[in-house]
């Protein structure tokens, strides 16, 4: 599998937002990676590429993603390339499920699958 960049994992994730409905924007003024909208639903995902380090840049996302968890009524979730599936398995299902907390992988074609139980 190749190295993918996180600008690439978030191009394809942003298409994927689309393709379903919901309006994604980038460069957004509070450093959210992914603020989507769609009707009255919110969702934030924080995104990762390909690192030197997937655990400790892995931990860091996790981080970066509970700091954002100030809206009650927002969805969140984070994304990261396939290649780093073991690293974002770390993360408890019970916790993910607690949290309501999505993780998208994304593969070296572009697909986008989810992080399940």
């Amino acid at each position: 599998m190749k190295s993918m960049k996180e600008h690439d994992v978030q191009a394809v994730l942003v298409s994927y937002l689309l393709e379903r409905g919901w309006t994604p924007t980038i460069d957004n003024p509070d450093h959210v990676d992914i603020r989507a909208t769609r009707g009255a639903e919110t969702l934030i995902i924080e995104v990762k590429g390909t690192t030197s380090d997937p655990y400790t840049d892995t931990d860091t996302l996790l981080g970066q993603i509970l700091r954002r968890m100030g809206d009650p009524a927002a969805r969140y979730g984070i994304a990261l390339p396939e290649t780093m599936r073991a690293q974002a398995g770390r993360l408890p299902s019970r916790v993910r499920h607690l949290l309501d907390l999505t993780v998208y992988l994304i593969d070296d074609l572009g697909r986008v699958s989810l992080l399940q139980e």
